[in-house]
């Protein structure tokens, strides 16, 4: 039982980084979550900030940071921000 436990856990903690989002993904967000994030604030994201954002891209899976993309790169308006924060 114990070997296959630790036979489970390895094979979860080998295959989790497949799942999170490339670096390409991530950089692709990053312009267009900076952009929506001045459209909100009227100012540039921090360094401190871009790079947090930055290490919480790499932790999503791939999908979801594509949809957040998506949805950050259309907004036009604050209030369109503000949904794609929901």
């Amino acid at each position: 039982m114990k070997n296959k436990l630790v036979g489970m856990l390895l094979a979860v903690t080998v295959s989790a980084p497949a799942f999170a989002a490339e670096a390409k993904t991530c950089d692709d967000f990053m312009a267009a979550f900076g952009r929506a994030a001045k459209l909100a604030s009227g100012k540039d994201l921090s360094a401190d900030d871009a790079s947090f954002w930055k290490k919480q891209c790499a932790k999503k899976p791939e999908a979801e940071v594509k949809k957040d993309t998506k949805c950050f790169g259309a907004a036009k308006v604050k209030d369109d921000v503000k949904k794609c924060m929901n």
